[in-house]
């Protein structure tokens, strides 16, 4: 199956806007996110969908054979809470959220999936919890009755805050959209956002 041409110039860059620590463990004076949220309604998409099911298409008077991508697993909570290990949790951790919640809805018709990071940014909303920004887009393809439907990639956004108790996420506006002030339209999601587990 030919590889479908990559957006240009989409790099996995970090962007630091915070004076003064990112604070990871829970402690001080900020309530921890497990405080702020019930730990019994955390919910993250979590289907049971299998790999290399296959699916066989007529193109051009060929068969082509393509095998579904199946769900994933989350990457463990960070062991510690540096720039560089919290950066990469996110990333990951949106790549695994974005493609379960593909597959949950289209199940195991999904043949090819990529979150391609376009910039991560630590911002300084909370002096214990760290809140990250992600811009990226997603590219999947999927069988559809008798061929195979794609998606030209377009500028999507969260915005995580994670602690060592907790993960929440808020879907956003994509940078590429937003007019002046970034971090002022960025939304705060320990305010507008969903508890996605608790460590």
């Amino acid at each position: 199956m030919n590889r479908r041409t990559l957006l240009s110039g989409v790099g996995s860059l970090v962007s630091l806007s915070f004076s003064g620590c990112i604070g990871g463990e829970a402690g001080g004076e900020e309530p921890p996110i497990s405080d702020r949220f019930d730990c019994a309604e955390a919910y993250r998409p979590t289907p049971d969908v299998a790999e290399g099911v296959e699916h066989e298409i007529e193109e051009r008077g060929e068969t082509t054979v393509y095998e579904s991508v199946g769900s994933t697993e989350y990457p463990a909570s960070p062991s510690s809470f540096d720039d560089d290990t919290v950066r990469t949790f996110v990333e990951e951790h949106e790549r695994a959220y974005q493609r379960n919640e593909f597959v949950a809805r289209r199940g195991d018709s999904v043949v090819d999936f990529e979150v391609m990071v376009e910039k991560t940014e630590l911002l300084d909303f909370h002096d214990e919890i760290t809140t990250v920004r992600l811009d990226f887009a997603v590219h999947f393809e999927a069988v559809s009755g008798d061929g195979v439907v794609m998606t030209e990639p377009a500028g999507e956004a969260a915005v995580y805050a994670i602690d060592g108790t907790g993960l929440v996420r808020t879907a956003t506006e994509y940078r590429g959209n937003i007019e002046g002030s970034i971090r002022k339209q960025t939304p705060d999601p320990l305010e507008d956002g969903t508890l996605l587990v608790c460590f």
